[in-house]
């Protein structure tokens, strides 16, 4: 059978050219009769013609769980597999490679069974395909000891990513069948395969101490031949005789310098009565005198002594108050440290350097505040090397945050912030931790191309997906709709290049893995395979590029095939791993270098416009397939499912903002209630009024996503009421009308409070202080115009 055939079919199927597709597919059955591959071609040909009208019971009949037939063509059980994945049946779609090994058992039946149930997330089904590869082996290269390890390795993942969904006899015999498959293979020919063991009992026998000293027996031999740092972490949880690991922790410590080790050597050697001093003169011997050695004499002093010595504290500092490591590595041991003892010893050091002067500030244990500090050691960002950041950054950004970090935010706090920010960053250019702020406030009040500058600076292109994306382009269609600035381009280079070819890559590299043993990585790159599959970021992306396509009256029938396509793997996913969240959010919230725990897990205002809850994002994406629904005039079983998990009156009440909550009400109603409310919904619109007033990034979020709204309402062919139909008209031109007097009175509020900031009293007097000199608004104001002009054109 031609592949090339096959191939027309589907080129044709793409095309929506059905007429010719069934000449071609009459042929081929009446060629080829006895054909499974198209007598399934053609049920998936009638199923493509006419979605709505075809009946699964014909596929059901014929190839599901009681089904009456299967076959051993390989191409036929591909064909069945994304069947009945399209009817969001995953069970069924591996059931037919389960159901094709029974009857035609081989090898290559069982290799595809486990390659699809591996892409689909399904490691129940993983487990039963690696137990028939153990059964054909491949003689030639005899790795029926490697699909035992598979085996286990689904096990593995099947407890770690679905155990809920386990029955009580599966989570009871799973463990010890794997671990009788796991036996047969030794002796272990690897430190892969030991790792794999050790975390076989490690996680299905947690409470079982006779499973804890048989990875202590097993890892101890092989930590002799070579250091590996995922057997080190196994011995120092399990190896409770005090005598080995007093003499591994010794010799590990000979090749690598592990903090953790050298804690576990003091608490050994003090159980085998060893004295403070010859333990600190061994870590010495071993590691040297650097970091670890030092802090070391810390934790001595807590373990024998449960109180910290100056003398200790002097060790360390000594070589280290000057350093970036510094304020971590004492404030693990601040409880148990005399805070005026701590001053005196800093105090007693050349305290020229700002590092020095930042540790001092960050532990909280200073004499002077941010300003002074900054006065203090303004002069080395002079003498700096222009690529390095400097300390002085912690002192601004403390000056920042005493005016940020509060409910009651004003512009006058967000353009003094800026100022301030503004002054710092032309002085220390690289400085990260001060670009992160201006990207953040620029965004807050919407002055976005400014913060793509900003953005774009950072120039660390592996670290802006997902963990500082959020920064710019949480709801970026409704802040800044300009399709031809780098600001768009770069999140769709972004969005193919970073997640297309990522999630393109990970399932072979996984296969990789298991073929060239290298066992102790699967989970993790499942792990991260699921997290990228429901990255947050990229489901808001996702949908927010179909919101910016209606918002650009520009065609969205792609993008959302598209998204029909990656929502069937978030069904995927979800269904076979009970304990997957429905969003990984990988945001990265601790570049601010604020303790969340202080401000009691709180995000301070200047954070909210990208604040998106969960549920937001299952909402925004369901709004675009109800928008779809809305246009085909058909109910969607999909879209009811998606509705289903998520508390929607609560979502709507408390993840969204007033706008958002609007527009997805007014199109639920024409979906729901065939448009009964309409009318009534679209005169709510006179709430938003305060938005356009007060200004900040929600003035052109609520401008654009009304505008949004009203032009996909404009173009919906199912809203037949005429009197709805002008009223939707009147409030689109009312709102195009207003968009000049709404950024030129906004731009007008940013000056006025700039002029605020210049006059009053404390913010003049902070600038006096730091030498800075006046703050120009031309840029914010050349920014603001840039919005205004795109938002015109809309």
């Amino acid at each position: 059978m031609s592949d090339k055939i096959s191939q027309e079919i589907f080129d044709l199927i793409k095309s929506s050219n059905f007429k010719q597709c069934n000449v071609k597919i009459a042929q081929l059955r009446k060629q080829y009769p006895n054909s499974t591959y198209y007598e399934v071609l053609e049920l998936y040909v009638k199923y493509k013609h006419s979605p709505s009208k075809f009946d699964y019971n014909v596929l059901n009949t014929l190839y599901g769980l009681k089904g009456s037939r299967t076959s051993s063509d390989i191409k036929a059980l591909e064909l069945l597999h994304t069947f009945f994945l399209e009817f969001n049946r995953f069970e069924e779609a591996l059931h037919v490679y389960k159901k094709a090994n029974f009857k035609y058992p081989s090898f290559e039946i069982a290799y595809y069974w486990f390659e699809k149930a591996l892409n689909d997330f399904n490691f129940r089904h993983l487990g039963k395909a690696c137990l028939q590869l153990i059964k054909y082996d491949d003689l030639k290269y005899n790795r029926s000891r490697d699909y035992r390890i598979w085996y286990v390795l689904s096990v593995l993942a099947l407890f770690k990513f679905n155990k809920a969904l386990l029955s009580d006899q599966e989570i009871k015999i799973l463990p010890q069948l794997a671990y009788k498959t796991l036996i047969a293979a030794k002796p272990f020919q690897s430190t892969e395969e030991c790792v794999v063991f050790c975390d076989l009992c490690e996680t299905l026998f947690s409470d079982d101490k006779e499973k804890s000293k048989e990875i202590a027996d097993l890892i101890l031999p092989e930590l002799k031949t070579s250091v590996d740092l995922y057997l080190k972490n196994y011995m120092l949880k399990h190896l409770k005789d005090n005598n080995l690991l007093f003499e591994n922790c010794q010799f590990l410590l000979k090749s690598i310098d592990d903090y953790d080790l050298i804690k576990k050597l003091i608490v050994s050697g003090k159980q085998l009565d060893k004295s403070k001093n010859e333990i600190k003169t061994l870590i010495t011997d071993l590691v040297g005198d650097g970091r670890n050695s030092r802090l070391s004499a810390l934790e001595l002093d807590l373990v024998f002594d449960n109180l910290i010595s100056k003398d200790s504290i002097t060790f360390y500092l000594e070589k280290f108050h000057n350093k970036q490591c510094c304020y971590v590595d004492i404030k693990r041991y601040l409880d148990k440290i005399d805070v005026s003892i701590l001053l005196e010893i800093f105090h007693s050091f050349n305290d020229s350097d700002p590092i020095h002067d930042s540790n001092l500030f960050q532990l909280n244990i200073v004499e002077m505040d941010a300003i002074e500090y900054y006065n203090k050691h303004k002069n080395t960002l002079n003498t700096k090397p222009k690529t390095d950041y400097s300390a002085c950054s912690i002192f601004i950004l403390d000056i920042i945050k005493s005016c940020l970090i509060k409910d009651d935010i004003t512009l006058k706090d967000v353009i003094f912030s800026i100022s301030v920010l503004e002054h710092y960053q032309r002085k220390d250019i690289h400085n990260f931790d001060t670009r992160i702020w201006l990207i953040t406030l620029y965004t807050y009040i919407g002055c976005i191309p400014l913060a793509y500058f900003h953005f774009n600076e950072l120039k660390i292109k592996n670290v802006q997906n997902d963990t500082l994306d959020h920064l710019l382009y949480t709801r970026f269609s409704s802040l800044f709709p300009q399709k031809s600035h780098d600001y768009y381009k770069t999140l769709l280079n972004v969005e193919e290049l970073f997640y297309g070819m990522s999630l393109d890559r990970i399932p072979s590299l996984t296969r990789i893995a298991f073929e060239r043993r290298a066992y102790s990585k699967i989970l993790g790159m499942l792990e991260f395979w699921i997290n990228l599959e429901t990255s947050s970021m990229r489901w808001l992306k996702i949908s927010e590029m179909i919101q910016f396509a209606r918002l650009c009256n520009d065609k969205r029938g792609n993008l959302l095939t598209e998204m029909h396509k990656k929502w069937l793997k978030i069904e995927q996913i979800k269904c076979n791993n009970s304990s997957i969240k429905q969003w990984s959010d990988n945001r990265d919230f601790d570049v601010f270098r604020l303790n969340m725990k202080e401000l009691s897990g709180r995000k301070p205002k200047i954070f909210d416009y990208m604040d998106i809850a969960p549920d937001l994002i299952t909402l925004n994406c369901a709004k675009e397939f109800i928008i779809e629904s809305i246009s085909t005039g058909e109910k969607s079983a999909q879209l009811e499912k998606i509705l289903n998990t998520i508390d929607l009156s609560k979502t709507l009440n408390e993840s969204t903002t007033s706008v958002e909550k609007w527009s997805f009400d007014i199109f639920f109603d024409i979906y729901n209630n065939n448009g009964d409310n309409l009318r009534k919904l679209l005169n709510e619109s006179s709430q938003f009024e305060e938005s356009f007033t007060k200004g900040t990034w929600l003035m052109s979020h609520t401008y654009l996503t009304q505008i949004s709204t009203l032009k996909t309402l404009d173009n919906l062919k199912r809203i037949k009421d005429k009197n709805s139909k002008q009223l939707i008209k009147q409030k689109l031109r009312d709102l195009r009308d207003r968009v000049d007097t709404i950024y030129i009175n906004y731009s007008k509020t940013l000056n006025v409070s700039y002029e605020n900031m210049i006059k009053g009293e404390k913010y003049s007097c902070i600038l006096k202080q730091l030498n800075f000199q006046e703050f120009s608004m031309e840029d914010i104001s050349s920014s603001i115009l840039t919005v205004r002009k795109t938002v015109k054109n809309l």
